[in-house]
């Protein structure tokens, strides 16, 4: 099986008020302090995992087929430092010839230099932390960029070359209501990009959104469940997506079929995944496929199809 490495670069230009994440603001010293020490340890890796009484030298044998940086904003990282850590993983490890090799990268972040830097790094595919086209939601909970920022820096990496693009969206921001909710999965999907991540706010007791709600100085938008629903149409016109409420699993397909995804059964109960491989990992038995342009529902009662 094919190996995914994942490496976190915990530094940000700034701290969410919602993030609760092990990344926060440091000085430019603690980024090239940190590099060093990563280069080192991924030189040493044999030893560590060693250390820590882990039988994974097999594992390691396989070549890997996804690098993934994240964060924190890995693309705060200057070229070298991003040229070290690429170099030092590609030492260490086989990675095969079409592997996806992804960047988070925070919108402001991507000058035509870093850009650049990223091509050299053998990166095809980067993940965009938007969370909001709406600028004011966006600032409310300590974003830097606007709009436009994100929607330039689309289009800087298409003219590179980079067309594997991902938007993260966040429903349940401060100041966000249905009209603005839809907005921004509008906005999504006007952009082409191949793939989108949504996620539900989480707000942290430790964060600083969650202080300020237990103070009653914030307000999230709770409507997200029933604005959702409205534009489960648009969405599934263009992506294949998963999501959750508090009771029920749904796994919708795009109608054209590109995105494939599958339905496997554990003995705990169900499983959603994108290929046939994932069900295997988790030891999930293959059920079937989910149709193009089907939507299921998995919950208590079992698994339903469902047309909207």
């Amino acid at each position: 099986m094919p190996l995914g490495l994942y490496i976190s670069v915990p530094f940000c230009r700034t701290k969410c008020s919602y993030c609760n994440f092990a990344s926060d603001v440091f000085s430019k010293s603690a980024y090239e302090n940190y590099v060093a020490r990563l280069v080192e340890d991924v030189a040493a890796w044999r030893e560590l995992v060693s250390k820590l009484g882990c039988a994974f030298e097999s594992a390691f044998k396989e070549p890997a087929d996804s690098i993934y940086l994240g964060g924190g904003t890995p693309s705060i990282l200057d070229g070298a430092q991003l040229l070290r850590i690429f170099a030092a993983v590609r030492d260490q490890f086989a990675v095969t010839t079409d592997a996806e090799v992804t960047v988070e990268c925070a919108p402001g972040t991507l000058t035509p230099t870093l850009i650049d830097t990223l091509q050299q790094c053998g990166v095809n595919r980067v993940s965009l932390g938007v969370q909001s086209f709406v600028d004011q939601e966006a600032q409310s909970v300590g974003r830097l960029h606007k709009r436009s920022t994100v929607l330039e820096e689309i289009a800087r990496l298409r003219q590179a070359g980079i067309d594997n693009i991902s938007i993260d969206l966040i429903a349940g921001l401060p100041h966000q209501t249905a009209e603005s909710w839809a907005f921004s999965v509008a906005e999504t999907i006007a952009t082409g990009v191949p793939h989108a991540s949504v996620y539900m706010l989480e707000v942290d007791d430790d964060s600083r959104l969650g202080r300020e709600l237990i103070a009653g100085g914030a307000a999230s938008y709770g409507g997200v469940e029933e604005a959702t629903a409205r534009i489960l149409p648009m969405v599934r016109g263009a992506y294949s997506l998963v999501f959750m409420d508090e009771r029920t699993l749904y796994a919708a397909r795009d109608p054209q079929g590109f995105r494939p995804l599958v339905l496997g059964r554990l003995a705990s109960g169900w499983v959603v995944a994108s290929e046939t491989a994932a069900l295997d990992i988790v030891g999930a038995s293959f059920v079937r496929e989910v149709e193009p342009g089907e939507m299921i529902a998995i919950d208590e009662r079992g698994v339903r199809s469902l047309i909207f």
